[in-house]
């Protein structure tokens, strides 16, 4: 059975950066390594994590990697790789926490691609291209004593988001901008904060 009923979803969003010196890394694939503890995966944008390598004979040595993915913590490297009896670790960096929107109540999520045209002289149908993709949306929430989303949207800074039909799915997680924030409130019903979102660089489904 593959629905699931609203209540089920998680929605997260990223706190202050935290050190993620020591934390482990684990084999994916061939050049491909991660963080091992899920709740440090998603690392700081603001600095540039570095690594280090233990291989059982010379201690803890500085190593290269050639790029990182900050919302997921893998990390990938360029040549032969290192087997699975190595030990790499971070050994400078941060990591962004994510706890839960525990007062939030509605969200919308839209994945979409910027289309464009190339069409030539004689066509009489158009033809397009997928150009750069992105995401928006938006979400309710109780607690509109709470200023995370307003002090956001004052910062300019992205956040992170993540976006879960049910604890047990694959999250949808994303750099986000907040757009707008606004608050409504009427006597037969609660007061509510509405958030607008917009992504700004990757968005990833993990698990795929």
């Amino acid at each position: 059975m593959s629905e699931l009923a609203g209540r089920l979803a998680v929605i997260k969003v990223s706190g202050d950066p935290v050190t993620a010196v020591t934390a482990g890394l684990t084999h994916i694939d061939d050049n491909t390594w991660q963080v091992t503890d899920e709740l440090k995966q998603v690392l700081d944008r603001d600095t540039e994590p570095t690594l280090e390598q233990d291989n059982g004979f010379d201690g803890w040595a500085a190593i290269s990697y050639a790029s990182v993915n900050k919302l997921n913590g893998k990390f990938t490297f360029v040549g032969a790789g290192f087997s699975d009896t190595e030990t790499i670790r971070i050994k400078t960096g941060n990591y962004l926490p994510l706890s839960s929107a525990a007062y939030a109540h509605d969200y919308t999520y839209t994945k979409q691609a910027n289309l464009m045209e190339v069409n030539r002289f004689g066509e009489t149908h158009k033809k397009r291209i997928v150009g750069t993709k992105f995401s928006s949306g938006s979400l309710n929430q109780w607690d509109v004593t709470d200023p995370y989303f307003a002090d956001v949207l004052t910062s300019g800074e992205p956040i992170v988001l993540e976006l879960r039909a049910s604890t047990a799915g694959y999250p949808q997680r994303l750099w986000a901008l907040i757009e707008s924030t606004e608050m409504s409130a009427a006597l037969d019903s609660p007061q509510d904060e509405a958030v607008s979102f917009i992504s700004t660089d990757e968005l990833l489904k993990l698990g795929d």
